[in-house]
């Protein structure tokens, strides 16, 4: 079943194209059918690993499934057994892209979510995630407890696998002081402790987490959670570029970047643009922070690279304060932009310029991006789902050290230091792709080498109408 302002599949091009379709529908778009079966890998569009270090493997991989097309009534948020996972992966008898493993018997928990799900974060402390739609006026949060043994490690009050309105946050104005609404159309999301967020905060005045998500339209909301009672929704700012795609936040300016497409922007020709957005917090009483609010800090450009606006991934490197890792197309790259410049780089625009430090080609289409630590080695993954690629980039070195090809649909990623292995959603199969990522810890540095396919989770299902 259907809603009448389904897409035929003529309009179904890419991913990118399709969901930017889909905000012009006016009806509903929840499918009042039939719930997804059980580990259920339908569309994914993001991927998480449980917590991690350096000698402690990550016990879950979380999967969002968008329920793109509506078949079904409900996307999903999955927990799978990485350990389990692993043991499959190495008893299989026909390595690489033939080797698929059924979902089923290692899923962990499961609950269902709005269709259409664009952004996702996890909290600080690891105990809470949260996941924005597209067919749902709200975030939702859902508790997490990694440490749990058997079916409880997703927790969103759930009823048959459903879970409960209560756990949706940001459509009624009668619930946060403001009277605000959660606006439509998220597309990233970004979470941190709020002590974090501004400069000379005392951490005992200012509990909780700020949870900041962007949305195509030109807006940034800021819910605060401080734990108890869930999110709320305290600030909406209007305003911002148009079609932002990508959100991260730096701390050493303890500002929010937002990759753009901002293809009608009118704030400076072809320019590419990269916005920023900061916080002002203050303590509320009895330790509430809902005096808060979140303002333009102003945009930026990136120069030394083509003028073209289209970036889709922005994230901090994890070896050099102050700089951005950002996937741009047209050229397709990875740019490495220095933040770090004085106020003397102002122009006559107001705008403030960045260089691009460097810029690595990467395959056609660069969509999203994962960081992770290999050893000595910190390794920034981007996935090319026009190019049906994968690109592993040294974040040191900035050389390109291992390439995947012949993907269907690679989307949203995950990193696993320990089993040194990347995870991959993708989006046109149904499936998660398992790497194996040996050869590029082992290097450490010097020529590009294998990072081959070692399986798949899930039994591959193309969408005949996204090939």
């Amino acid at each position: 079943m259907r809603p009448p302002c389904a897409l035929s599949p003529s309009r179904i091009i890419t991913l990118t194209s399709v969901l930017a379709s889909l905000a012009l529908c006016a009806c509903n778009l929840d499918n009042l059918g039939d719930p997804p079966p059980d580990a259920d890998l339908y569309l994914p569009t993001g991927l998480l690993l449980s917590q991690q270090s350096t000698d402690s493997a990550p016990r879950f991989l979380y999967v969002v499934n968008s329920n793109f097309d509506l078949r079904y009534n409900r996307g999903s948020v999955q927990a799978y057994d990485l350990e389990a996972l692993n043991v499959a992966v190495d008893a299989c008898s026909r390595p690489g892209i033939g080797c698929e493993i059924p979902s089923v018997p290692l899923l962990v928990d499961e609950v269902l979510i709005p269709s259409l799900a664009t952004s996702f974060s996890v909290s600080p402390d690891r105990k809470r995630l949260y996941v924005a739609t597209r067919t749902d006026a709200s975030m939702t949060f859902i508790d997490l407890d990694e440490s749990a043994q058997g079916e409880a490690v997703l927790d969103c009050a759930e009823s048959e696998r459903r879970c409960s309105d209560a756990r949706n946050r940001g459509a009624d104005p009668n619930d946060n002081p403001r009277g605000l609404t959660f606006p439509s159309e998220p597309v990233g999301m970004w979470s941190l402790h709020a002590r974090d967020a501004a400069a000379g905060l005392d951490p005992d005045q200012t509990p909780g987490d700020f949870v900041m998500v962007a949305h195509r339209g030109g807006q940034v909301s800021l819910f605060h959670d401080p734990g108890a009672g869930g999110p709320r929704l305290v600030h909406v700012l209007e305003g911002l570029p148009l079609e932002p795609t990508g959100l991260t936040f730096e701390p050493a300016s303890r500002l929010f970047y937002l990759s753009l497409y901002a293809r009608n922007s009118v704030i400076t020709g072809q320019t590419r643009l990269l916005a920023r957005v900061g916080l002002t917090v203050e303590a509320g009483q009895g330790g509430g922070l809902a005096p808060s609010f979140a303002y333009d800090a102003g945009s930026i450009v990136v120069d030394g690279v083509a003028a073209q606006r289209d970036t889709r991934a922005i994230a901090v490197n994890p070896v050099r304060s102050g700089e951005l890792l950002v996937a741009g197309r047209d050229p397709a790259s990875l740019l490495f932009v220095d933040t770090q410049l004085s106020a003397a780089t102002q122009d006559s625009a107001a705008l403030t310029n960045f260089p691009a430090r460097d810029i690595v080609p990467v395959g056609s289409g660069p969509t999203r991006m994962a960081l992770g630590k290999l050893g000595e080695r910190d390794l920034v993954a981007v996935s090319c789902f026009d190019g049906h690629q994968l690109y592993l980039v040294d974040a040191a070195s900035r050389e390109v050290v291992a390439v995947v090809h012949n993907l269907n649909g690679p989307f949203e990623l995950a990193i696993d230091g320990v089993r040194k292995r990347l995870y991959i959603a993708d989006f046109r199969s149904s499936s998660v792709q398992i790497i194996d990522l040996s050869a590029v810890a082992a290097d450490g540095t010097g020529p590009r080498t294998d990072a081959p396919i070692l399986a798949t989770l899930g039994i591959p299902k193309v969408v005949q109408e996204l090939q």
